[in-house]
């Protein structure tokens, strides 16, 4: 290897480069393959060029190789092409069977005519023998025919899905009428245009990749990925620009006289920073990227990536951006236009439009568009995407399409595009021209449509998350507010019986001295509601021992009859919960109040206390009046509800409820009507190092 010329260097990358192109492009047609002649000849086709390339690619390593084998692989890879060809005409003019019989018979015998031929007895070395470089001559020129004739019968409609598999074929064999034609002028082969032969055919394989994207019926769904032809045409274009700048470069330096390295190297900066200015232009790439959608793809999107990267742009997690400037941007970004304005009502429901969202706009200030406008309506009935270039025949087909001054006042305005759910106008986005002129076709209105309904369906979800959270605010409001008015209505009632008593017992110190202890209970309870109320918090949760706070509610309560008693087990003396002391005492002083109320000055209450695994069972028992099985599961915790008319407010039951879930545990009804009821309450208990340490500071 060590003994290769440059140009035997050249053919091997050459031809090698060309091998890997059709073995690539082969590989993918077997993965995406469809059965049917067209399809398996192109394989076939494409497997015959890449041996044909890889094998060329081997002679300059190898010291001897049969002449046999260098011309059997130039007539298989023609026989090859013309077959196809030979198909292809047949399948695209199928009315002249007898012709295309014909043609397909030529392009099997041609090219096993010229192999035959090519060993005729001849003084001449066998790559200069005047048959074979006639016979390629000749089978060159046919190829061409066929093309010719494959061109000229095709429907018009079919051009534009089979030019590039005529322009991938026509180019190599339009390359090897110049080759045999040079060499049959010069009786010999140039060995520099032999060695750029690889690389002709390498460059037919992108088209060829490109014409079986387009012909799925014959190819399968080849995918040929847009970002990857975006990235591949860039690379090349890089590169002919610096082979220019660096002919260019040669030029100034041969000329230059003493100045020509000088002027040399200041060429060649400015040239690379002219590159870097070319590739950083973001009109420059979106140029790029229309002529690409333009000529090489079917469809102008590659629906999946921008599927994908929609959703990935709405529902971002870690991103920082309001809803608004995400949808906005995300129509933006798909249309590659820099400026975008999103206008929405401000409280959801109701009002007039206003730019929430303005990006690389100019847009007048305090700018309001009325709910109620011709504009809005127009959008809201029609969901009529507007489009500045066409707004002429659009005034003409609707002649009620009203545009606001606003609007006509921004020079570089292109579309407004309208956000509807659920036939209502959620909003509506004013987008600047794109950085590559584009008219819009029936493919970009029905993408911009769909995505237009998911942006609205996505603003409407955040718009309705809005109005449940701040409903949800109003609820625990409402309920901290009932909550308080419950327990107001407790301690009157305590204070009222205080000054009923007062009169008879003012005298008796043991009263007064009971009086003040009970008001300055109630003081420190009201506090704790409105700091509650205040903060919208819970208070802070500690070991808090549940038979004192039993035992201090049953004491509470015992100024009515029947008065509650106390069953436990020794166990539960110790036995702890984590929750605020205040709120356990409310809770029981409402279940023990209940109980009472439902129960007659003959009857029974007793509150029971049991251990049950890492649970505290709190039974609040009674032989009451009870409840129907209708009450209990339609209307005993719902707020408001209560079965003692006017005297109570039926929030009760439902504040223990809710005590219950904020502290992991759960409320439990068993009644019968005349026969008693029975409330369970159960709290999961402390941890045993928050037992322990509440022990030690009670100890202390």
């Amino acid at each position: 290897m060590s003994t290769l010329n440059p140009i035997a260097w050249a053919a091997l990358i050459s031809y090698a480069v060309g091998a890997f192109a059709f073995t690539l492009l082969t590989a993918l047609l077997l993965v995406n393959r469809r059965k049917g002649p067209l399809g398996t000849a192109f394989t076939t086709a494409c497997f015959i060029n890449a041996l044909w390339l890889g094998f060329l690619a081997s002679w300059p390593l190898l010291t001897t190789l049969p002449w046999l084998a260098v011309v059997g692989g130039e007539a298989l890879r023609d026989g090859a092409w013309l077959y196809l060809l030979a198909r292809l005409l047949r399948s695209e003019a199928p009315e002249s069977r007898k012709t295309n019989f014909g043609l397909q018979a030529l392009a099997l015998t041609l090219p096993l005519a010229w192999f035959i031929w090519a060993f005729w007895p001849s003084p001449a070395p066998p790559p200069s023998r005047l048959s074979f470089l006639l016979g390629g001559l000749v089978v060159s020129v046919a190829a061409l025919f066929l093309l010719e004739q494959f061109w000229r019968n095709l429907a018009p409609e079919r051009r534009w899905a089979l030019k590039f598999i005529a322009i991938g074929i026509a180019a190599p064999f339009a390359y090897d009428v110049l080759l045999y034609s040079q060499a049959l002028l010069y009786h010999h082969i140039s060995p520099d245009f032999w060695a750029a032969r690889g690389a002709v055919a390498a460059l037919s394989a992108p088209l060829l990749a490109v014409a079986a994207a387009r012909n799925p019926d014959w190819s399968g769904n080849l995918f040929v990925s847009r970002r990857l032809v975006f990235r591949t045409t860039v690379l090349l274009a890089a590169g002919i620009y610096l082979l220019l700048i660096a002919a260019g470069g040669y030029y100034i330096r041969y000329f230059g006289g003493s100045w020509g390295e000088f002027w040399q190297i200041v060429f060649l900066f400015a040239a690379a920073v002219g590159l870097v200015v070319l590739l950083s232009s973001a009109q420059i790439r979106a140029r790029i990227r229309v002529l690409l959608l333009k000529n090489f793809h079917a469809y102008h999107y590659d629906y999946r990536n921008e599927w994908t990267r929609l959703i990935h742009q709405l529902y971002r997690p870690d991103d920082e951006r309001s809803p608004y400037e995400r949808a906005a941007r995300a129509l933006a970004d798909i249309l590659d236009t820099p400026g975008a304005a999103l206008f929405a009502r401000r409280d959801g429901a109701s009002g007039d439009y206003v730019p929430i969202i303005v990006s690389a706009i100019d847009l007048p200030h305090a700018l309001r568009e009325p709910d109620k406008s011709p504009m809005t309506e127009f959008l809201q009935r029609e969901q009529w995407i507007i489009d500045a270039d066409t707004l002429a025949d659009d005034r003409r087909s609707h002649p009620d399409l009203s545009l606001p001054d606003w609007l006509e006042r921004i020079t570089r305005w292109w579309l407004v595009v309208p956000l509807t759910f659920e036939n209502e106008l959620i909003g509506f986005i004013v987008l600047n021209r794109p950085r590559a002129p584009h008219r819009l076709d029936w493919e970009d209105r029905d993408l911009i449509k769909v995505v237009a309904l998911q942006l609205a369906a996505f603003l409407a979800q955040h718009q309705a998350t809005q109005a449940l959270s701040e409903a949800r605010q109003f609820q625990a409001f409402t309920q901290m507010s009932a909550f308080l008015m419950h327990d107001l209505k407790n301690l009157i009632a305590q204070q009222q019986l205080l000054v009923k008593n007062a009169a008879r017992h003012k005298r008796n110190p043991a009263f007064v001295d009971d009086m003040v202890a009970t008001i300055d209970e109630s003081v420190q309870r009201m506090t704790h509601l409105l700091e509650q109320l205040r903060s919208g918090e819970l208070r802070p949760r500690r070991p808090v021992r549940v038979l004192d706070s039993v035992q201090s509610e049953v004491t509470r309560t015992a100024d009515r009859k029947p008065q509650a008693r106390i069953e436990y087990p020794p166990e539960v003396a110790e036995a702890r919960i984590a929750a605020d002391p205040q709120a356990l005492s409310m809770v029981l002083h409402h279940l023990i109040r209940n109980a009472q109320d439902a129960t007659d000055q003959t009857g029974d209450i007793c509150v029971r206390l049991q251990l049950s695994g890492d649970w505290l069972l709190i039974d609040v028992i009674d032989t009451g009046c009870g409840m129907s099985e209708t009450f209990m599961h339609e209307h005993l915790f719902t707020p408001f509800e209560s079965t003692k008319a006017a005297r109570g407010m039926g929030i009760g039951a439902f504040q223990v409820k809710t005590f219950a879930h904020q502290h992991g545990g759960d409320v439990e009804v068993e009644s019968q009507p005349g026969k008693g009821t029975r409330f369970r309450l159960r709290l999961a208990l402390a941890a045993a190092s928050a037992q322990t340490d509440a022990s030690l500071e009670d100890k202390q």
